[in-house]
């Protein structure tokens, strides 16, 4: 493991790299790029990344970085040509010099004590590898929407079950919200071209390293409209749109399994057991996704092929904390990933 990777004592501030990605926002780049400078917490790099847009979004970017006089340290990166999401977050992380990655779209405006918070929680929680927020939604014209509009918020403050993870679809938290050790990036393989789902992937290799947290304090805002950039549909279909056979994203789960096991981070044997229990949240996603996408009566069908793929004797307690009780976790669930795994079942 790397080096960095070390609980941090109660005074210390660790070096965070806020990561600003963009491509064709020019009309609200302004507002994410002072949000991001707008921080109060110390030592903080600022990374603004443009993925070769076409407009003035670089430009905007550029001239805000040239004005700036405050304490914070500001990398500024135009790829020459679009890489597209997945790539341009490898792109920008091999750029960072952080030990702690806060990430934000063009179009995400950071509230000024957002890394400062981040890093609260993460110091009195050593053992977090991944940690989010809550979100201010807001509409195209940055007027505020009701939490109700996405269920994306977390519903209490403490560690997350990763169980519980994996069964959304490797749902943690909304990319906005998120931050990652780097450990996540620089401990692991590099991932294949075009992987596009490493928001949800991220956090689950933090599992691997680590605990997951959450807290409900709103610490940035985001834009719920279409602002022309390219269609992220790819990175559901490589998570639950295809056969488990074919799912990139278990694929690459599975690969990060067998790392942390050849590095000792996990046993063997809780390796082989995780890889089969991955492939079974899988084909019960597959048929989640489906369920969503199809109509009357093929929509029973899906619900109810779905059912061959969850285990009372495991699941209960997902069930109860996902559908009825989510404050409850916390409490269901503890001890690190393999102490949890072994509870569920």
């Amino acid at each position: 493991m790397t080096t960095d990777n070390h609980p941090l004592s109660p005074g210390e501030n660790p070096l965070v790299s806020l990561i600003l990605f963009a491509y064709r926002q020019e009309g609200l780049i302004r507002q994410a790029v002072e949000g991001a400078l707008s921080q109060t917490y110390s030592p903080l790099e600022i990374i603004l990344s443009d993925d070769g847009s076409p407009d003035g979004t670089f430009e905007i970017m550029r001239e805000i970085a040239d004005h700036y006089r405050g304490p914070h340290r500001i990398v500024l990166n135009r790829n020459p040509r679009n890489l597209g999401i997945g790539d341009h977050v490898q792109k920008a992380f091999s750029l960072a010099s952080g030990q702690w990655f806060v990430t934000a779209a063009g179009d995400d405006i950071s509230f000024p004590n957002r890394v400062e918070v981040l890093m609260h929680h993460v110091k009195a929680n050593p053992r977090v590898r991944a940690i989010a927020s809550g979100i201010q939604y807001i509409d195209e014209n940055g007027a505020p929407l009701p939490d109700w509009i996405r269920p994306w918020n977390p519903a209490y403050t403490g560690r997350v079950p990763v169980r519980l993870m994996l069964k959304r679809e490797g749902y943690f938290a909304h990319g906005c919200a998120l931050a990652v050790h780097r450990s996540v990036w620089t401990d692991f393989p590099p991932l294949g071209p075009g992987f596009v789902a490493e928001d949800r992937l991220y956090p689950f290799r933090a599992a691997l390293l680590g605990d997951l947290y959450q807290f409900r304090t709103k610490l940035v805002k985001y834009r719920l409209r279409n602002d022309g950039a390219p269609p992220t549909l790819e990175g559901i279909h490589q998570m639950g749109g295809t056969p488990p056979a074919e799912n990139l994203y278990l694929r690459q789960q599975t690969s990060d399994v067998r790392h942390a096991a050849k590095q000792g981070w996990i046993p063997e044997e809780f390796a082989g057991s995780l890889i089969g229990e991955l492939m079974r949240y899988a084909a019960y996603n597959r048929y989640e996704h489906l369920a969503r996408e199809a109509g009357f009566p093929r929509r029973m069908v899906h619900d109810f092929r779905k059912l061959f793929h969850l285990s009372l004797r495991k699941d209960w307690r997902l069930v109860v904390v996902q559908k009825l009780f989510p404050k409850l976790a916390p409490f269901l669930f503890r001890g690190p990933f393999a102490e949890e795994w072994r509870v569920g079942g």
